[in-house]
C-alpha cells in the first residue's frame, strides 16, 4: 500500500493591514496523509474554519523511507472542489418565502394569460355575450360581469 502525502497551502483574510501596508494574511500549509478521516474530516470542515483560499501544492507518495513527488491525482483535486462548494441550506422562513414566491409568480402569469371562456347554458363564450350586448345596448357591459349577469342585462334592456 501507498501512501500519499497531500500538502495544502490555506489563506486566511484577516482584518487590518500589516506595517507595511500589505493586508494581514494567514497563511499555513496543512499536510495531512490522503484517504483518512483527518483529511476527509479537514476538507469537510475546511470551510467553516474561515479559510478563504486553499490550494493543492503537492502530492508525495512514500515508498519505503523515501518521499517522492507525483503528479497532483484527480481524486485530489475532486475532493478539493467538493470541499470548496457550498450548497445553501435554507432556513424554514426562507422556504416559506420560496414558496410564496412560487405563488405570486404562478398568480402572475394567471393574470397575463387571456380571458378564459366561460359557458353559459347555451354554449355562449363571455368575449360573444360582451359583443351581443354592445349590440343590442349600444353600450359596453361593466368588465366584472360573466355571461349569466348579461344575460340578465339584455332581457332587462329588451323588456323596457
Amino acid at each position: 500500500m501507498t501512501v500519499k502525502i497531500v500538502t495544502f497551502k490555506t489563506t486566511r483574510y484577516l482584518n487590518g493591514r500589516n506595517t507595511d501596508g500589505s493586508p494581514k494574511n494567514e497563511v499555513i500549509d496543512v499536510k495531512i496523509q490522503h484517504g483518512t478521516f483527518e483529511y476527509y474530516n479537514w476538507l469537510k470542515n475546511a470551510k467553516n474554519t474561515g479559510l478563504n483560499k486553499i490550494e493543492i501544492l503537492n502530492v508525495k507518495e512514500k515508498n519505503g523511507f523515501e518521499y517522492k513527488e507525483i503528479e497532483i491525482p484527480q481524486e485530489v483535486k475532486e475532493d478539493l472542489k467538493k470541499a470548496l462548494t457550498v450548497e445553501p441550506s435554507l432556513t424554514p422562513e426562507q422556504k416559506k418565502i420560496a414558496e410564496l414566491e412560487a405563488a405570486i409568480e404562478e398568480l402572475r402569469n394567471a393574470r397575463n394569460e387571456p380571458a378564459k371562456k366561460e359557458k353559459a347554458g347555451n354554449d355562449i363564450d363571455l368575449t360573444e355575450a360582451r359583443q351581443r350586448y354592445m349590440d343590442i345596448v349600444g353600450k359596453k357591459g361593466h368588465h366584472s360581469w360573466d355571461v349569466a349577469t348579461i344575460e340578465e342585462k339584455i332581457n332587462e334592456f329588451q323588456a323596457q
